[in-house]
Parts: structure tokens; sequence; C-alpha cells
């Protein structure tokens, strides 16, 4: 199953601020932490195609 335009949108609204805090505790920098959540929805558009997943769950993780 491919992830839809929609499906990356909502996995972005859910989960971007989390991310950020994430990678903000771990490099002590806001804006570090902002490029690398930037990567990250980089490659899940770029790598859409590979999803194999068939729950939110597995999108998330």
């Amino acid at each position: 199953m491919s992830l839809t335009s929609d499906e990356i949108a909502e996995l972005y609204r859910q989960g971007a601020r989390r991310l950020t805090g994430f990678f903000v505790r771990r490099t002590y920098d806001p804006e570090i932490a902002l490029d690398l959540v930037a990567e990250t929805f980089a490659a899940v558009v770029r790598d859409r195609r590979q999803f194999r997943g068939t729950a939110e769950e597995a999108a998330v993780a």
C-alpha cells in the first residue's frame, strides 16, 4: 500500500511537533531539529511507494 499525499499530510499534522521535540532534546538546537524534521518528511515523500503497512500505527512508526 502506497501512502497518499493526504495521508502524509495527516502524519505531518499529527507528528511534526512531537518529532521536533524529539530532535531538539537530542541536538539542543531548534534550527537543526527543524531541518531534521524536514529531512524526515522528505524521505517519507520520496519512499512513499515502498510503504507496506496497512494500519496507521505502521505509518507513524
